[in-house]
């Protein structure tokens, strides 16, 4: 006896079948069907299911669920160039966007954020920033999470900060009194709030419990987080030592001076990090310039003006000290011309060894000094010359002559170092913009763990290096610029 085979399945265009059930992702027998839990992937709707067309659609919510955000922006006399977005962090994924404002006028625009981190772009499409004007973006509890009011001048085709923002906000949150604070000083402290929780772990996870301080530009570029555990503060020692930064401490990436800033700090109890609380503006207010010298006080146990130096070993010269410095670059011209050196270090002392462009026996220099309150992104002008003679040492070997241009010698610092899993940054001074740099980690039985080659953005930069993936212990950091081979020594922890 034959059997007839089963009808033919005929779905009409709404997904209802004759025959064999078809469901909504069209999958025979499936259980997507009409009036089935779906996802539509937008965050402001509940009750998801598929409709009478197969189509996955909510129910639209009244108000955000998640995290508002407001955008609150002064427009210029120019607002049709403002634009503004924001994106998934290290994405351009648009959860919101805006513009077409109206002149000279304040606006504040809204944007529904699920959990997570994004990135704040504003766009001026002339490059001249909102210029007067500036933007401040909130939470749904009004705590800023960035703040560049009235600062707008001060980007120019794009504002975005380098460090990208999550929502919700943390709890944690400056003092009163290093909150909103432009007038501080390069010597300056800030102070975080105490948390409960982390006073609780002192002596008890001192290494792993304090806070972690970070200050940023709003519109990109400088940015700086630094972790006080219990046993590293800088404030009174006791149980909120910790919640005290002392902005003078931060010698490598320095805070920069007379930009406007924003600071947030979070809370970290026994190792795990909460998110950052709401932000603060801060700038440091750059001190009337001073000048230095070589120490020409007679009977000064450091006088080095009109004296001699073996070079190559430890001898030293030696120049005022300058309250706030913390560059000190020091220019040697030989008397009779053809050989300049500058070079920079962080105190007021300079040791007469270097390798690259050294001094040469027999010959004599005019030294003079000038400093930097920002690390030597600025420097005051030079003050008066003295002359620095330079003689053999004993059993020194004849040094050749060199006629050269100036040249500085590559600075070379590695931070946070020891590391305990956060970012490593990489700073690189003197070195020629384009210049190849190669890169390589090697751990102590000389196996490369880590290699990267790229081209130098500029003279001096900071660069990140992705070290995360690194077993506790430690390691040699190599740089390479052009014949010259710089090590640092790095603590995995």
């Amino acid at each position: 006896m034959m059997v007839s085979p089963p009808p033919a399945t005929t779905c009409t265009a709404n997904c209802v079948c004759a025959g064999q059930p078809i469901d909504c992702l069209g999958v025979p027998g499936g259980t997507a069907t009409i009036g089935s839990a779906c996802n539509d992937g937008n965050a402001n709707t509940i009750n998801d299911v598929y409709d009478a067309n197969c189509v996955c659609a909510g129910t639209p919510v009244v108000g955000c669920v998640n995290n508002e955000v407001s955008l609150t922006f002064n427009t210029d006399a120019n607002a049709v160039q403002t634009t503004w977005n924001i994106v998934s962090s290290g994405t351009q994924n648009v959860a919101c966007s805006g513009g077409g404002f109206a002149n000279n006028s304040t606006i504040t625009v809204t944007c529904c954020l699920p959990n997570g981190c994004y990135d704040l772009q504003v766009f001026d499409s002339m490059g001249d920033g909102i210029n007067p004007g500036g933007f401040v973006l909130r939470d749904a509890n009004n705590n800023r999470i960035l703040d560049n009011a009235n600062n707008g001048a001060a980007f120019t085709s794009l504002s975005k900060a380098a460090t990208s923002f999550c929502v919700p906000l943390g709890t944690d949150a400056m003092a009163a009194v290093s909150c909103d604070n432009e007038t501080l000083l390069p010597s300056s402290i800030i102070t975080a709030t105490a948390n409960a929780a982390v006073t609780a772990q002192y002596n008890v996870t001192n290494s792993t419990s304090g806070y972690q301080f970070w200050i940023f530009n709003p519109n990109g570029g400088y940015t700086r987080r630094v972790f006080l555990a219990h046993n590293t503060g800088n404030g009174p020692a006791g149980p909120t030592k910790c919640t005290t930064l002392k902005l003078s401490d931060l010698v490598t990436l320095p805070v920069p001076q007379n930009v406007l800033l924003n600071v947030r700090v979070r809370s970290r109890v026994a190792g795990v990090y909460a998110e950052f609380g709401p932000a603060c503006r801060m700038k440091i207010a750059p001190p009337a310039c001073a000048t230095t010298k070589l120490i020409d006080t007679p009977g000064n146990p450091n006088f080095s003006c009109g004296v001699t130096r073996t070079f190559g070993g430890t001898q030293y010269v030696s120049a005022f000290s300058v309250v706030g410095a913390n560059k000190y670059q020091f220019r040697f011209e030989r008397v009779g011309g053809g050989f300049v050196r500058t070079i920079a270090v962080n105190t007021p002392n300079l040791t007469m060894n270097w390798n690259a462009l050294p001094l040469v026996a027999g010959n004599t220099y005019n030294v003079t000094v000038r400093i930097s309150y920002d690390g030597g992104a600025n420097y005051c002008p030079y003050d008066g010359s003295c002359t620095v003679a330079i003689v053999a040492g004993p059993g020194a070997s004849a040094q050749r002559s060199i006629e050269v241009v100036e040249e500085q010698m590559v600075d070379l610092q590695l931070f946070p170092n020891p590391n305990r899993g956060e970012q490593l940054f990489l700073a690189l001074g003197g070195v020629g913009a384009d210049t190849k740099v190669e890169l390589d980690v090697m751990d102590l039985f000389g196996k490369r763990v880590f290699a990267e080659q790229f081209a130098a953005p500029s003279d001096k930069f900071t660069h990140t290096m992705d070290v995360n993936g690194l077993a506790s212990g430690v390691y040699l950091v190599n740089v390479r610029v052009g014949d010259r081979l710089y090590t640092e020594r790095l603590v995995k922890q």
